[in-house]
């Protein structure tokens, strides 16, 4: 077979499968490497997910299991660690959250614009979440009780708190209550929350005075987060939580402008360098980081808006993107949510059964670790069936929205 034949074959294969449609030339046989990287790298998808933020989200959501695994039960590893590791904080992965939420919130502007309800934007988002993360926080209140009647102390860390089940169930812990610490990782989805609903009024705003651009708006909660961590306040609405968010958040939908303005190659090698230099740093040079670490949040800036936004503008390609395209690759990034938000709940739970059964295990062992993780996804299968799934077909009944075609939302 000609060279030009094989080409010829391979354009048909590759169209006929669908996965790289576009990425070889139709009107020209040959291409020199400059162009087919090219065309590699500006394909175009069919899907309305985004195959590699989803696995960001998958891979993240394990990392942050892995990090309270660790952190509750003091298990150690030889070589590398998810709690108090000497190269990288993974509890800063919080903000790549934030930052992905705000990524795919984007397209949800155009929507309010268009006169999109409170309701049908924000409510549905908090009817959402409202049932695991309530049945959540009741079952960690449940534990926190079974462990004070069976020793007779409290948990270490934790009182029971009537009025702090109720204001987690509720998701408006950070906002103007303190945080009461129950089921501790849900602070994120009620930060979130808040984020949503400032979204919201920004963008109305930015309709009703047209002189006022929402880009102006999103620079200044960047701006107010950034101050509100800096300075350490600690006010109803303005406190550490709701800056880390403020600061991610409304940086990811800026983010999204940038990538959709700027495609070309250039991107991906600016990118890429970034990241690799950084990353590079983080392996080789610990020292830059744990100096970073003990002036508070330095390398957590540096993170947000250097390192994150690098790694995602150049693995976010429509090529990557469709090549983690997959009905398996969404439902898993669907489930993290229920994994974040009963994770922390069921490594409480074994930690509670080993202290009241006096049978413990040893906790850095690869098997029990192991089987901890797959409960955690076991639940968040559940959760995402039972709780989240059945709960919103009967929300979509009474608001006038498709959630199944609904991108926006949450990075979980």
């Amino acid at each position: 077979m000609s060279a030009h034949n094989h080409y010829l074959r391979m354009n048909q294969v590759v169209k006929s499968s669908g996965l790289m449609y576009h990425v070889f030339a139709e009107d020209s046989a040959y291409m020199d490497a400059g162009e087919f990287v090219e065309n590699i790298m500006t394909a175009k998808g069919n899907s309305k997910r985004d195959g590699v933020l989803d696995l960001m989200k998958i891979v993240a959501t394990l990392c942050i299991v892995l990090h309270h695994y660790q952190q509750l039960t003091g298990a150690k590893w030889q070589g590398f660690n998810f709690w108090e590791d000497e190269h990288f904080y993974f509890g800063y992965l919080v903000e790549l959250f934030f930052l992905i939420s705000g990524i795919v919130s984007y397209a949800e502007i155009e929507k309010i614009r268009k006169g999109k309800t409170l309701g049908a934007y924000w409510g549905r988002k908090y009817l959402r979440f409202l049932p695991a993360v309530a049945l959540s926080a009741v079952c960690y209140e449940g534990l926190m009780i079974f462990f004070k009647l069976s020793t007779g102390t409290a948990y270490p860390g934790n009182e029971i708190s009537l009025g702090g089940t109720l204001i987690t169930a509720l998701s408006v812990q950070r906002w103007v209550f303190p945080d009461p610490g129950i089921n501790d990782p849900v602070w994120y989805i009620s930060v979130l929350l808040l984020c949503y609903l400032i979204l919201f009024i920004l963008v109305r705003i930015s309709e009703k005075h047209s002189e006022w651009k929402f880009e102006f708006s999103c620079i200044i909660m960047i701006l107010l987060g950034c101050a509100v961590v800096s300075n350490g306040w600690d006010f109803p609405v303005l406190n550490l939580h709701t800056g880390r968010g403020f600061y991610a958040f409304f940086y990811g939908i800026l983010i999204k402008e940038v990538m959709d303005r700027w495609k070309s190659v250039s991107r991906y090698l600016i990118a890429g360098s970034i990241f690799i230099a950084f990353t590079l740093i983080l392996v080789f040079c610990p020292d830059i980081t744990k100096a970073g670490l003990s002036e508070g949040y330095g390398t957590n800036l540096v993170l947000l808006y250097l390192y994150f936004p690098a790694m995602i503008l150049f693995f976010d390609n429509p090529f990557l993107s469709r090549v983690f395209d997959g009905r398996w690759t969404a439902l898993t990034a669907r489930i993290s949510l229920g994994v974040f938000i009963w994770h922390y709940v069921l490594h409480t739970a074994f930690i509670i059964g080993m202290v009241t059964t006096n049978h413990y295990y040893d906790v850095s062992a690869p098997v029990i670790v192991i089987l901890i993780v797959v409960t955690d996804y076991l639940a968040g299968i559940l959760s995402y069936c039972l709780i989240e799934k059945s709960f919103m077909k009967y929300i979509n009944k009474r608001i006038e929205d498709d959630y199944n075609s609904d991108k926006g939302g949450s990075c979980l």
